[in-house]
């Protein structure tokens, strides 16, 4: 199949979803109908598979999102990289403002630990409470004593055939709703459970698997270094999902571990320098703070660093909504029409596919129409498209 037909069952899958919530249906009801559409979940991993590898992959004029995710996890975590950097300018800042802080703190001035959630109590001791706040400000520089040049543990989320097995230096493991080659287990990350674990070795891995070793039932709090989101948030059809993803990643991560996200943009980078500023605020409300931010051809690429560890998430203030995508505004259909091939009529008919995005025909009205379907499909394969400047969220 072309690059617009494999295309055209992604964007249909996705916007059949977001339909489904934005039309009044419960969206956790409506993920739910969605993992029992085996066909539909078969037919999105097939063309995924096909269009990252026969397709995005094969670009070599372009940095890929695979090339892009191991170059700054590698690095991040290597001696004397970003990490180590980070580190070594949070115990610059700490020593500068800690002091000032803690000094200031009196009976009247209590709040002035609130950054770190401490309250000053007047029936304990001021010198031990200024101790207190000190301990819990250094919390979050601490860090594994060596670099980890030898195995970093990741968790890519959404991986569909497993790119980052090809790293030797990366344990890493690959889940999927529907795996589309048996290095991925298959898993629902938004509803999997988490559990505490003592082991740090690769037997931790093998507990997590199902008896057949081919789903995963569970996964471990506080032990993956990276998690990988690409191209994975723009799949779930609502905010609140999203930002469940987000608490969960926070929740799996160590201290000072990164969060990944890949999500896709072919329009210049301030054209969406609204929304990729209210991500930044969603996620780091959660505990993380966002370390790196590039702007690639088609991608926006963004790592956030977990600073600090969290036992009651019910205490985060939830900002769901500001994890949005352009198409959540968009209840409208574009009737461009699009020509398919024998194949994708047959796979969108499986997946009852009812988007006007997606309604077949014969001919193409002009190259014009041709060069705007292809370009538009482009962005859409990877969870992008264009949408009515009346739609379009206001800032």
């Amino acid at each position: 199949m072309t690059q617009e037909d494999l295309a055209c069952i992604i964007k249909s899958v996705h916007s059949k979803l977001r339909r489904s919530c934005i039309n009044g249906g419960d969206c956790n009801e409506v993920w739910e109908n969605h993992l029992e559409d085996q066909q539909t979940l078969k037919d999105y991993a097939k063309a995924m598979k096909e269009l990252a590898t026969n397709h995005w992959e094969k670009d070599k004029s372009r940095e890929t999102r695979i090339v892009w995710t191991e170059r700054f996890i590698t690095s991040y975590f290597c001696a004397n990289g970003d990490l180590q950097k980070l580190i070594n300018k949070d115990k610059r800042s700490l020593d500068f403002h800690s002091s000032e802080l803690v000094e200031s703190l009196s009976d009247e001035q209590s709040e002035c630990s609130r950054c770190c959630g401490l309250v000053f109590n007047s029936s304990v001791d001021l010198d031990q409470h200024k101790s207190d706040v000190r301990l819990k400000l250094s919390e979050r520089l601490k860090t594994p004593f060596e670099p980890l040049v030898k195995e970093i543990r990741v968790l890519d989320v959404g991986s569909c055939y497993a790119p980052f097995l090809k790293f030797e230096h990366f344990n890493c493991l690959s889940i999927d709703l529907c795996p589309a080659c048996e290095d991925v287990r298959q898993c629902d990350f938004l509803n999997v459970s988490a559990h505490h674990t003592e082991s740090h070795g690769s037997s931790v891995q093998a507990a997590l698997l199902s008896e057949d070793k081919r789903s995963v039932t569970s996964l471990p709090l506080g032990w993956f270094h990276g998690i990988v989101f690409s191209l994975l948030l723009e799949y779930l059809p609502s905010p609140k999902q999203r930002w469940t993803c987000c608490v969960k990643a926070h929740q799996l991560l160590q201290v000072n571990s990164v969060l990944v996200i890949i999500t896709p943009d072919s329009n210049r980078q301030h054209r969406r320098a609204q929304q990729m500023k209210d991500w930044k605020m969603a996620i780091e409300t959660i505990g993380f703070k966002r370390c790196v931010y590039q702007k690639l051809d088609h991608i926006h690429c963004m790592a956030f660093r977990k600073t600090q560890h969290r036992e009651d998430y019910s205490k985060v203030t939830d900002m769901s909504t500001h994890l949005y995508i352009p198409q959540d505004f968009n209840t409208q259909s574009d009737s461009q029409p699009i020509k398919l091939g024998n194949e994708t009529r047959e796979s969108l008919k499986r997946s009852s596919c009812t988007d006007s995005n997606c309604r077949l025909s014969l001919e193409r009205s002009s190259s014009d129409s041709v060069r705007s379907n292809t370009q538009e499909l482009s962005d859409t394969a990877e969870g992008v498209s264009s949408i009515p400047a009346d739609k379009k969220r206001k800032s």
